[in-house]
């Protein structure tokens, strides 16, 4: 009968993971085209970069295979980028959409979920663990709202949750493929984001010393593992090179190593670093300004873990310190190097936005595990009273997210004119426009020329013969970014935002003859 309940009990947790696998999966797939209801500029970007690289092997400003893709303020990190050329190379009639788009953000929010339940599985022998932790994967506002949009850098915690699944697993059965693995799984880490190329030679010279010191690793394994990932990442320190030392572009690889996004190097070292630090621990607890990641009063993993998390680290850095007394290694030491790494970064370049840190959240998770599980021993005589009250808050500020989230949440309605210009909301009115626009002089209410071409790409040849959409040929004009200074004539037609009153009553006592579409945030006029 023993035998049995063990079987039932390793059995009955395997199946309650594969239900939150699903339910994961589910909860970022749903309407992923739809939530978030804009398509951020970023996402446009690099939309249309993939489709110039999987269709003509440039990006939209003709950069040759870039190994870091030129973006409209700088550039996009690779990884990201090339996984979409990868999914448009392998579905070549498949259109440039926003569900699209944000596949790979959505297949790095599983990576997160499975090798998260996999880290946890290796880390404790306690299945209440490996499932409430899974399920804070699978249901905490920030894993699921990073998953389903296309924002390049989020994809560090992906890669960063897969490279410490390694390195523990190597920890656990130290073999050379196990090394080499995990030495892979960080070198793909630093093609996700530019503030890794800094995180992560932190984290690992001082989780390196680390295992030293505790015998965990030989200095031999430690040179190998330190020249696999040097080799790996070649062609990025080829390009920080080039770009510190201003060098002109040049090919390896195939790739074109070119000095994009140089002025970006600049505002290291401007911030204020206390202050920033700080604020990177409070908005990655609560929420920043950018409403795509996190927002008011559920934050990014719920109120109810702040305390937890907070519990937790304070417990895995006593362990941490005492193992340093003792010489014996303990996991708390990965967690808590790692978060000094990514928060000490963070203060050198600046904070201001959640997914600059998005990688923490592999510690918070740990730490807010460590955080309920130390709690619950404290309580020990109520641990049943209050494990029970802690599942319903969870379950109900889980119930409420969703229904908030998938019912009532809008980007497109929280910012206000000018500020959402930077969003486009709404396909249909675009495709109204391109559809009409032939022989018309085109004026169309935004900053950016790259959400025309995300619906229309045309090759970057034939948009730089143009002038792109804000220029003009022989036959018409093309501008963006309407306002009172923009002429209002005959044979043309104006995509307005509704908040645009200025110009939309400019265009009204005009006296020119007029057809006018509405759709949820524009108007579009066709003046004859």
């Amino acid at each position: 009968m023993a035998e049995k309940s063990e079987v039932w009990k390793k059995y009955s947790i395997n199946i309650c993971l594969a239900g939150l696998f699903v339910a994961a999966f589910l909860l970022r797939v749903y309407r992923i085209g739809e939530l978030p209801d804009i398509l951020q500029i970023d996402e446009a970007g690099i939309g249309y970069n993939a489709w110039n690289l999987a269709n003509y092997g440039v990006d939209r400003y003709l950069n040759e295979m870039p190994i870091y893709p030129q973006n409209y303020n700088g550039g996009q990190s690779p990884l990201y980028t090339y996984c979409l050329v990868l999914l448009l190379k392998l579905f070549p009639a498949a259109h440039l959409t926003p569900g699209l788009v944000r596949l790979p953000a959505l297949f790095s929010s599983m990576l997160v979920v499975l090798c998260g339940a996999k880290l946890l599985r290796m880390l404790f022998d306690d299945g209440r663990i490996v499932l409430g932790g899974t399920a804070l994967l699978t249901f905490c506002p920030y894993f699921i709202m990073s998953g389903r949009f296309a924002l390049d850098c989020n994809m560090m915690l992906g890669c960063g949750m897969l490279a410490l699944t390694l390195l523990v697993r190597y920890l656990q059965k130290p073999t050379w493929p196990a090394l080499l693995l995990c030495g892979a799984g960080f070198a793909l880490t630093l093609y996700s984001y530019a503030l890794s190329y800094m995180i992560l030679p932190v984290f690992l010279a001082a989780m390196a010393l680390y295992m030293l010191y505790t015998k965990k690793i030989s200095m031999g394994r430690i040179f190998v593992w330190a020249c696999e990932i040097t080799v790996l990442a070649v062609p990025l320190i080829l390009f920080v090179i080039c770009l510190l030392a201003g060098l002109p572009g040049f090919r390896f690889l195939g790739f074109h190593i070119l000095p994009i996004a140089a002025e970006r190097m600049e505002d290291l070292g401007q911030s204020e670093f206390w202050p920033d630090l700080f604020d990177c621990i409070k908005i990655t607890l609560t929420n920043g300004s950018y409403m795509l990641d996190a927002v008011e009063k559920y934050y990014t993993m719920y109120v109810i873990s702040i305390p937890f998390i907070a519990i937790g680290f304070v417990w895995a850095f006593v362990d941490f310190v005492k193992s340093l007394r003792n010489r014996i290694f303990t996991y708390s030491a990965m967690f808590v190097l790692y978060a000094l790494a990514i928060v000490i970064v963070i203060g050198l370049a600046g904070s201001g936005y959640v997914y600059r840190a998005n990688a923490i959240f592999v510690c918070y998770l740990y730490f807010c595990i460590i955080g309920i599980r130390e709690t619950l021993c404290f309580l020990r005589r109520y641990r049943r009273v209050f494990a029970a009250v802690l599942c319903l808050g969870y379950a109900f500020w889980t119930v409420v997210f969703l229904r908030y989230y998938f019912t009532m949440y809008s980007v497109a309605d929280t910012y206000t004119y000018p500020n959402s210009l930077y969003f486009c909301p709404e396909r249909e009115a675009l495709v109204r426009v391109a559809e009409s626009s032939e022989e018309r002089n085109v004026y169309i209410d935004s900053f950016f020329e790259e959400y025309y071409y995300f619906y229309y790409p045309v090759s970057p040849w034939e948009k730089e013969k143009t002038g792109g959409v804000t220029g003009s040929d022989e036959e018409r004009t093309f501008c963006m970014n309407v306002d009172y200074n923009t002429p209002v004539e005959t044979d043309s037609i104006y995509m307005v935002r509704k908040e645009n009153r200025e110009f939309i009553g400019k265009l009204q006592n005009a006296g020119l003859p007029y057809e006018t579409e509405e759709f949820a945030y524009y108007y579009v006029f066709t003046i004859q």
